[in-house]
Parts: C-alpha cells; sequence; structure tokens
C-alpha cells in the first residue's frame, strides 16, 4: 500500500499592511494631527493680525483727488535713504538710569538703501571704555545702539508741517544720534522740526546680553577672562558676542564675584552681529482708519513701555510691527502742486524699522586687550522684508531661547553657531556671503523628514507582508535586527541624557512625540525582522487574551534558501563581526586611532571635547559594534542574493531611497553646491564602506528578479 505524498507545512497567510498601517499612524499620528491644526491656526491667527491691509485705500496715489482722504508712505519704493547708527555708554558721572550717556560713535553707516534692498552689509569698528565694565550694577542696556533711517535728497520730509509720535510723553526717551551730528561735527544749533521727526521713529537696542559663564577665580574679586584656550565661547552659534575684558589690576570700584555674588552666575558678552529689517510697506492708507489706528497706539503706549500703575521706561517698551505696525509717527506735509502752483496738504506715514533680536550668538570675535578700552568688530547687515517675511524672521529669529553655556567646547559651540546660521538664514539674514544656509536646510528636510521615515516605513512594510524567507539571510536579518535594536536602546537613552529644560508643554509634546516614532518605528522593524526569519506565528483562541507563539516549518523553497545562506556558517560570519569589533576596539583603546571612524575628509568642526560625548554604556556598546553589525549583515544578504540570482531583504524601491539618501549626504562635502559649512562633519571610513555595500545592493535590484510572495489563495 503506498502512502500519499507529504504536500508540506500549509502556505502561511499574508498579513494585512493596510490594517497595521491603520493601527500604526492612528496611535503615532493623532498627537501629530492634534499639534498640527494647532500651529496652524495660531500661525494663521497671527498673520492675520500682522497683515495691516483692512487700512488699504483702494485707489492708487496718481487716482486720489483728495490727497487729504489718504496717507501716502514718507519713504516709498523709489526713495533712497540712509541709516545713521550711535552707540552710547554711560557717562563717568551718570549713568543710563538719569540720561547721562556719552556717544561713543554716530555717523551714516549705510548709504543708498531701498526698502527693496536685502543682504546689505558693512563692519563698524568702535572703541569701548573698560570703565564700564567697573560699574556696580551693570545691566544690559548700560551699552546700546540707535538707528535713525534718514531720507536721502530730494524727500518729503523736507515739506513737513508738524509730526505726531506714538511714544508716551510721560518716558524719557534717550537720544538715538549725537547732536550735532554727526559726532565731532560743528554745532549748527539745536534740531530742527525735521530732525526731530526722523529721531521719532529710530528705536535702540542693548549691546550687553548676560550669559554663565565660568569663572576660574575663586579667590580674587576681579572677575578675569579665560585663556585662549577656553575664551571661544558660545555654544557655537556665530560670530555674535564679545567677552568683555576685565584682566585689569585690582582697583577700587572694581565689580568682583565676593562682592557683587549676582555677577558670579552670568557674564557680560557685547553683541557683535545685529540684522537691522525694514518692512517694506507701500500702500496708501485710509486716514480715517489711519488716525484712528495712531491714536490708538498713542493712547496705549503707556502700557507698552511698563506695567500697569507704573512710570513708561523707555527700555521696557514692548514694540513690534503687529502692534506699532506704520502708525508710530504721523506727518503732516505742505507739497508744492506743479499745476495749481499752491502747496497741498498732505499726510504721510513713517517706514517702521526694526532689528533681529536673535540674529547675534554665542560665539564671540575676539580683539587685542588695552588697558583703558577694547576695540569691538560689529557686524553689521540690512535687509528690506515685507509684511509676511518680517513676521516669519520674528517667528525664527525672535523665539524664545534656551540658556547657553559659555563655558561648553569648541564643538559645542560650533553646533550651536551652525544651528543659528541656519536659522537666521532662513529669516533672510546670512552671515557670510558664500554661505547658503537654505540649501543646507532643504538638504535636511530631504534626508531626515523624508527618506529616513521613508526607508523605515518601506522597511515595516516590507517586513510585516512577508510570508516566506525564501532569498532572504536568516544570519544577516539577525545582525540588522541586532543593529536596531541597539541604536533603539542608545537613541532612547541618548535622548534622556541630554534633554534639557523645555520652556512649554508644547514643545514637550513635539520633542516626545519625534522621539517616540524613531523609537517604535525602528523597534517595530525590529521585531518584524526577527518575527519574520525565526517564522513565529501567534495565535489567540476567542476564550484566552494571551496569544499562543508557535513556529512554522520551513516550506521545500526556504529549506533550499537556507542550505545556501549556510554555505558562509554562522561561524564565520560572527567570526568576521567579532573580528572587526575586537581591531575596532584595540585600536582605538590602545592606539589612540579607528579605523573606520578614520576621516577620509576631515570635519571643519573643532574635535570633540571629554564632556561633550553621552556616558550611557548603550551609546558605548553602539560605537563598538554598530558598523561591524552592519558590515556583516550586508555582506550576507548580498552573498545569498548573488547564489540564489534573486532580490530579497527589502523593496527595490527601498534601496532608491537609500541610495538617494547616500548621494544626498555627500552632497554636504562639495562647497559649489552647498556653501559654506563652518560645522561640516567629516566624511569617514564607515561611510565609504557602508555606501560601497548599499551601491552593490542597488546593482543586484538592477539586474536580480525579486522573489515573488505567495498567499494562501494562490496556493489553492
Amino acid at each position: 500500500m503506498s502512502r500519499p505524498l507529504d504536500p508540506g507545512p500549509p502556505p502561511r497567510k499574508r498579513r494585512s499592511f493596510c490594517r497595521l498601517c491603520f493601527c500604526t499612524c492612528l496611535a503615532l499620528c493623532g498627537l501629530l494631527l492634534v499639534l498640527g491644526i494647532y500651529q496652524i491656526g495660531k500661525t494663521f491667527f497671527i498673520r492675520s493680525q500682522f497683515s495691516h491691509s483692512r487700512l488699504f485705500h483702494n485707489q492708487t496715489l496718481d487716482e486720489v483727488e483728495y490727497r487729504m482722504a489718504v496717507v501716502r508712505p514718507l519713504v516709498d519704493e523709489k526713495q533712497l535713504f540712509d541709516i545713521a547708527v550711535s552707540i552710547w555708554a554711560p557717562s563717568r558721572n551718570g549713568g543710563s538710569n538719569n540720561g547721562s550717556e556719552t556717544a561713543l560713535f554716530s555717523d551714516i553707516v549705510f548709504r543708498g538703501l531701498r526698502l527693496s534692498d536685502k543682504h546689505k552689509s558693512v563692519n563698524l569698528t568702535y572703541r569701548l571704555p573698560t570703565a564700564v565694565f567697573r560699574r556696580s550694577q551693570l545691566k544690559e542696556d548700560d551699552l546700546r545702539a540707535s538707528f535713525v533711517l534718514i531720507p536721502t535728497e530730494p524727500s518729503l520730509v523736507n515739506h513737513m508741517i508738524r509730526f505726531s509720535t506714538w511714544w508716551p510723553q510721560t518716558a524719557p526717551r534717550p537720544p538715538v544720534r549725537s547732536w550735532p551730528f554727526p559726532l565731532g561735527a560743528a554745532d549748527s544749533g539745536p534740531q530742527s522740526k525735521a530732525d526731530r521727526a526722523l529721531d521719532s521713529f529710530g528705536f535702540s537696542m542693548p549691546l550687553l546680553e548676560f550669559h554663565e559663564f565660568g569663572s576660574k577665580c575663586t579667590k580674587s574679586p576681579i572677575l578675569e577672562t579665560p585663556s585662549a584656550d577656553e575664551d571661544a565661547f558660545s555654544d557655537g552659534a556665530d560670530d555674535g558676542y564679545k567677552e568683555q575684558n576685565q584682566t585689569e589690576k585690582d582697583t577700587a570700584g572694581v565689580s568682583g564675584t565676593s562682592k557683587y555674588p549676582e555677577h558670579a552666575l552670568t557674564h557680560p558678552f557685547i553683541v557683535t552681529r545685529t540684522q537691522i529689517q525694514a518692512v517694506d510697506e507701500t500702500h496708501i492708507f485710509n486716514f480715517t482708519l489711519y488716525d484712528i489706528e495712531h491714536n490708538r497706539l498713542r493712547g496705549y503706549s503707556s502700557f507698552l513701555c511698563g506695567d500697569k500703575g507704573q512710570q513708561p521706561n523707555s527700555t521696557l517698551c514692548d514694540r513690534t510691527y503687529a502692534k506699532n505696525g506704520n502708525w508710530e509717527t504721523c506727518l503732516l506735509l505742505s507739497v508744492p502742486n506743479n499745476e495749481t502752483r499752491h502747496r497741498d496738504l498732505e499726510w504721510a506715514y513713517a517706514p517702521y524699522i526694526d532689528y533681529t533680536a536673535s540674529a547675534a550668538g554665542p560665539k564671540g570675535s575676539y580683539s587685542s586687550p588695552h588697558p583703558e578700552y577694547i576695540d569691538i568688530n560689529w557686524q553689521l547687515s540690512y535687509s528690506g522684508r515685507s509684511p509676511g517675511e518680517h513676521l516669519n524672521s520674528k517667528l525664527l529669529q525672535g523665539r524664545p531661547s534656551r540658556p547657553l553655556s559659555y563655558a561648553g567646547s569648541d564643538y559645542k559651540k560650533a553646533i550651536a553657531h551652525d544651528k543659528e546660521e541656519m536659522l537666521n538664514g532662513l529669516a533672510g539674514h546670512r552671515f557670510y556671503e558664500d554661505a547658503h544656509p537654505r540649501r543646507r536646510f532643504i538638504l535636511i528636510m530631504l534626508l531626515d523628514f523624508i527618506l529616513s521615515p521613508a526607508s523605515r516605513l518601506l522597511g515595516i512594510a516590507y517586513w510585516a507582508t512577508r510570508t516566506s524567507t525564501v532569498s532572504i539571510s536568516m544570519s544577516g536579518t539577525i545582525f540588522l535586527a541586532l543593529h536596531r535594536i541597539l541604536w533603539v536602546l542608545t537613541y532612547a537613552a541618548n535622548a534622556f541624557e541630554t534633554q534639557k529644560p523645555i520652556p512649554s508643554a508644547e514643545q514637550w509634546l513635539v520633542w516626545l512625540w519625534l522621539n517616540a516614532c524613531a523609537v517604535a518605528t525602528t523597534s517595530s522593524l525590529a521585531f518584524l525582522m526577527l518575527k519574520t526569519v525565526t517564522r513565529l506565528t501567534f495565535s489567540r483562541k476567542k476564550a484566552r487574551w494571551i496569544p499562543t507563539v508557535g513556529r512554522a516549518q520551513p516550506t521545500h523553497m526556504e529549506r533550499t534558501s537556507q542550505r545556501l545562506d549556510s554555505r558562509t556558517s554562522w561561524r564565520i560570519k560572527v567570526g568576521m563581526c567579532v573580528s572587526l569589533i575586537a581591531i575596532n576596539y584595540i585600536s582605538s583603546k590602545y592606539h589612540s586611532f579607528d579605523p573606520l571612524g578614520y576621516h577620509v575628509l576631515a570635519p571643519h568642526h573643532p574635535p570633540l571635547g571629554p564632556l561633550d560625548g553621552t556616558s550611557n554604556p548603550f551609546a558605548r556598546i553602539y560605537d563598538l559594534v554598530s558598523s561591524p553589525l552592519l558590515i556583516t549583515a550586508y555582506l550576507s544578504q548580498l552573498l545569498l542574493n548573488q547564489r540564489s540570482k534573486a532580490f530579497a531583504g527589502r523593496y527595490k524601491i527601498t534601496v532608491v531611497a537609500d541610495c538617494s539618501y547616500a548621494v544626498l549626504h555627500l552632497i554636504k562635502f562639495i562647497p559649489s553646491v552647498i556653501g559654506r559649512f563652518d560645522a561640516r562633519p567629516g566624511l569617514s571610513v564607515d561611510d565609504i564602506v557602508h555606501d560601497v555595500l548599499l551601491a552593490a545592493l542597488a546593482w543586484q535590484a538592477i539586474v536580480f528578479p525579486k522573489v515573488i510572495q505567495t498567499t494562501e489563495e494562490d496556493s489553492e
């Protein structure tokens, strides 16, 4: 009697990827949706409040017959203007509190500008007496700068009869330029009405900022300047601050940490980078609506310059374009009419000019100290911005910034400098002419927010829909899964170790969501990879909540694939992985040389300091074994693909995404494309090996056909 042929194990049912996607996206994207709706709504609300289109007059200036019914711009798109800059310090007999100030510099710095001009820059050098820092109570505005926009001839300001300003009458306003102007000019008498009108829409900014900075002195009452090795302050955001020099000998009146303990916590820095912005608004306004806004601002100005019930203070004025707009100064003009040969009365509004608060970062520029003064090189730039662009720059540059450690390493300063440079570049303020921060931002978005998540999600889709392990290297997949598991542990440990205080619950939720997504997707991918290659099955009976774990029997084709994969035994693969790990460990520990980490192209940023790395054990283990695990996994799958003449292990479209990622990553090293990149990482041997293995996978994806997955219905 003949026995029936063994049909083999039943085919495994293909899992529904749609259901997996639905459950995963429902859990991970719910929070993102809520935060996205909130952010979009918040942005639209701010933009709606930022636009002053409700005041626009629906005619052009030439079409208006009665000119007193509209308010024209004092500076239109054709008008040229200069910008005067003044620098003020307390006089020896007083301070900024009682108005006793001395002008260190006051002159025109920018000439022949228009509202539409962008990326105009100039370097201003001035001499600062060190006596400023010997004050018992030093404040941000003890060293300040002021700016005045001066239209060039011919100008409507010459036809001004009178003007009205928003500045509260009860708040004494500090001067915005020296008089006589420029500094050192011959006395020409008191200011004219036109000069006072121009000064009325000028503004001031503090040139001192206080940040935490560890002092080397413990006994001396003098705040000493650190040595040159430690003097590269900041966590790296730009040539934005200059440390005060207080290495003078102990004299009376010196502000020391023993006499003034509050100075031990923070250290004064001089701002040496500033961007000036003028809002490019040249529409004509309806006078009735404009007059309402102007009077409202005048009545509300005392609250904008101090707390309710207190005397207004010029240093507390909350001045923004959304609140102040172009109705800070209204001018009445008497303009000659060429047709009637009489003078017509017209209204004009002053332009809005401001500075960006975070255009300077913590990285300082230095000059040689002098017993009595220090020379400061102040980098100024100008850009005209539309109201919408001005809003975007304020959102990017005027964001609440976290406290920066000025005692950090050079590496941290360079990284933070690069971050500030990119954010300022997105807002229209380039630190250097040969820098292209927007290109780098687009590159980061493509790499970190499109290609990397796409590759990860495609990997989840691939491993979630596998019904067979044909042409899939079990050893290579296990090595790759171990690499991803170790990455998840390291990423989570680093995230909690390096977490800094987050100012708002909204930002904390965004931080939590981003980290949760990265951990969840990578850990899910590792689980699906191990589940597939080990052929684990999970079944749950109706009466039980805990699923039953089993293991499916391999099919004939899977056993054939395993025999092809075992031609290179586990012993050889594990031995190669362990050898690479041993070489890495011995070289780095005893010879201070990392073979895989050796940089073919050296990084532009300074080397890492002793405290820059993470101290958790997962990070140290990951740095040691990640590359050997990844190299062994790639080689195992490449060998099996070559032997089976089929492509497996990932979708072919995933190879396209990974190759695109590798190519865009290499673009970072092309200066003609990416521009100046002071914090550019190095190109290591590990990167080159990874790219070569990825190129081999791409070649196999082109040459070999993919492995077809069969379902239960197909087998029937």
